[in-house]
Order: C-alpha cells, then sequence, then structure tokens
C-alpha cells in the first residue's frame, strides 16, 4: 500500500510531516484501518472497530462526537486547544500540549456499510446521506472561516458502490469516485488553476489534465502541505487542486500561476522519473523501448520549461504552458507504465492452478470413496 509505505522503509507524506523541523501534528478520527498502518503517526487519534459490516453507527458517532473539537484546533495557532485521547493524554505522552493540526484524517463508513447490508437504496441510506450533510456543514464551516489562511477539504471515497450496494470488482461504478474540493477565503481565487489545461500540445495532454487518479493525490497532498513528494509515487500532481500563487512587487500583484504550475509538474516528474529510473536499475529493469519514450517526453518538457525561463514577457506565457502540458503527459505515461509492469495477471498459471485444485480434489474423493 502506498499509504503504509514507511512501515516496508520507504517514505510517504505523513511520515515526511512528522520529520519537518516543527513536528507537524496530524489527527484522526474513524475506521481504525489507518492506525493499523499509521501506529504512531497521529498525535490525537480516535480509532473504531470496523469489520462489522452490520454496524451502522459506531464509526460515524464516533467521527460526529470528536469532529467539532478536532476541527477547534485545526489549522490555526491562536484556535489551538489542548491535544487530549479519551484518557487526557496526548497520543505523544504530554498532557495539555496546546498546538493545531496541519493534518485532519475524518474516515466515516456508514454509508459502506448500509450498502453491503442493505443495498443502496433504502431508508438507512437516507438516515446516513443526511448525517454526512451534518458533518459537511460542520467541516466547511470552519474552512469558510479562515480569511487569512489558505485551508482545503477534500471530500473523497476510496472507491464506489454498485447498485446492490457492494465493491471490489472492475465495473466503472465499483472503480470511480467523487472528489469534492472546498477551499477557504484565504486560497483566493482558483479559477486560474483551472486554465491550465494541456491544450497547447494537444488531445493526449489534455486527456491528462482531466482524469485523477487517486495516486495523483500523493503528490498534491504532498506541495500542499510543503512537503518532498514520496519517493515511490507515481502519481501526477492535479494542478487544478493548487491554489494560485501571486507575486507582489511594489504596488503590482501578478499571478504566476504557469510557471508555478509548470515547476511543481517539473518537481513532481523529477521524482517519478527518479523512481523508475531506480527501480529499473536496481530491482527489476523496465522495458527499454518504454524506458526511452517517458525519457524523450520529460528532455522535451525541460527543454520547453528551460526556454520559459529566459523569455521576457511576463509570468504566463505559451512555453510554460507547453511545459506543463508535456509533464503531464509524461506523468501520464509513466503511471500507465506503472500499471502495465506491476498489475499483470498470469492467468495461464491461474488456470493451471484451479486445474490442479480440481484434480487434487476428485483424487481425495476417489481416495475416500475407495476406502469406504
Amino acid at each position: 500500500s502506498k499509504l503504509a509505505a514507511k512501515i516496508n522503509g520507504v517514505d510517504n507524506a505523513g511520515y515526511d510531516a512528522k520529520d519537518l523541523p516543527l513536528k507537524a501534528k496530524m489527527a484522526f478520527v474513524g475506521d481504525d484501518t489507518w492506525v493499523d498502518l499509521f501506529p504512531t503517526q497521529f498525535d490525537d487519534s480516535h480509532p473504531y472497530p470496523s469489520f462489522n459490516t452490520r454496524d451502522l453507527d459506531s464509526v460515524d458517532d464516533g467521527c460526529m462526537m470528536h469532529l467539532p473539537r478536532l476541527l477547534q484546533s485545526f489549522g490555526s495557532k491562536s484556535a489551538g486547544l489542548s491535544i487530549e485521547g479519551e484518557n487526557g493524554v496526548s497520543a505523544d505522552g504530554n498532557r495539555g500540549n496546546s498546538s493545531y493540526f496541519e493534518l485532519l484524517v475524518t474516515h466515516f463508513l456508514g454509508v459502506d456499510h448500509v450498502g453491503h447490508t442493505y443495498g443502496s437504496h433504502n431508508d438507512h441510506m437516507d438516515v446516513k446521506l443526511s448525517q454526512m450533510d451534518d458533518a459537511l456543514q460542520t467541516i466547511f464551516a470552519k474552512i469558510d472561516s479562515a480569511f487569512e489562511t489558505c485551508q482545503v477539504a477534500f471530500v473523497l471515497g476510496d472507491h464506489g458502490m454498485t447498485e446492490d450496494g457492494n465493491h471490489g470488482g472492475g465495473s466503472n461504478e465499483e472503480t470511480n469516485a467523487a472528489l469534492f474540493a472546498h477551499y477557504s477565503p484565504g486560497c483566493g481565487d482558483l479559477g486560474p488553476s483551472l486554465s491550465i489545461t494541456g491544450s497547447e500540445i494537444g488531445t493526449d495532454s489534455e486527456e491528462a489534465f482531466h482524469s485523477i487518479n487517486q495516486i495523483d493525490l500523493v503528490p498534491t497532498i504532498s506541495l500542499l502541505l510543503g512537503l518532498p513528494i514520496p519517493f515511490a509515487n507515481l502519481g501526477g500532481v492535479v494542478s487544478a487542486l493548487l491554489p494560485p500563487l501571486y507575486n507582489k512587487h511594489n504596488s503590482d500583484i501578478h499571478l504566476v500561476e504557469a510557471p508555478f504550475i509548470a515547476t511543481a509538474l517539473a518537481l513532481n516528474a523529477a521524482q517519478v522519473w527518479n523512481y523508475l529510473a531506480t527501480y529499473s536499475s536496481t530491482a527489476n529493469k523496465l522495458p527499454d523501448d518504454s524506458m526511452v519514450e517517458l525519457k524523450a517526453i520529460l528532455d522535451e518538457a525541460t527543454a520547453h520549461l528551460q526556454s520559459a525561463l529566459i523569455q521576457e514577457g511576463g509570468y504566463d506565457s505559451i512555453t510554460y504552458r507547453e511545459a506543463c502540458g508535456h509533464y503531464k503527459y509524461f506523468l501520464s505515461r509513466a503511471t500507465a507504465l506503472g500499471k502495465q509492469v506491476w498489475t499483470r495477471f498470469d492467468t495461464g498459471g491461474m488456470y493451471l492452478g484451479i486445474f490442479i485444485l480440481f484434480l487434487a480434489l476428485i483424487l481425495q474423493t476417489s481416495s475416500i470413496l475407495m476406502i469406504g
């Protein structure tokens, strides 16, 4: 799992946050799987058992109980409250440690459990969705009150749901999920972030900008938190989720969106290439033709960025936008390579295993009958 990568000796955003000099505070409430993955990372943690699909309320009620207090300590030094667990002691062992949270994770589970137990259309689902409305109202009210700082709430599902309420297969209903991002007034107008579309270099780049994979949240959230992108990340920065960047010189304010996005994508592309090249040279060699293709796209993107940096004519130029398009296309092709290499199934071996299983069952049954 990408989330649990540090446990196996690889970095991730959660561990990077704890390694910062200021020791960023993180809080969690909800599905206890998070604590299984990150046993020591959260400073204020309230896990609830998650595997009883007939329990519709324990996890969600726990989230609703702790959420108001956690939100009061989120994103504002002046609003910091005592970070205490249910036993009155903070996760780091310090009582009454006044601080604030840089990151708050809340994982509700009731909608998922209703789907498994009763299906997707019933009175239980209506009650759960109403509870989610109340939770979102509480969260958005906190975000909307941040006029001086940029705060964001990401609302997403880790999977979809079929009409009968289940998941786990490969249908679009199951593999697609919604993503909603809500920004505070302190983030400014996000319109410019949406103007980088990759259209300058063609439809392949445009498609890369329009699609979002769950792994794309890894580099995006890392940059939003001011953290290095994890070494083994294969996702691409979602430029539309980055707030705009302005440069103030004397009384003039200039939007620097294109250079900002180009730089973010360049950092991301360099990280992904470093990982793929390292993996190919030290673990399992990746296909030569794919690596040559990726290197050519990366070189093209870098050439455009270098050209844009020496050009005159302000902070926005077609060359910067072309660099964005090439970098995003590189990242989409890198993700495609990862899927090609690491999600292959040995169909022949699977059929052989099934055949051997049935053969063993037949022999065992015959043996029992002969003895009888």
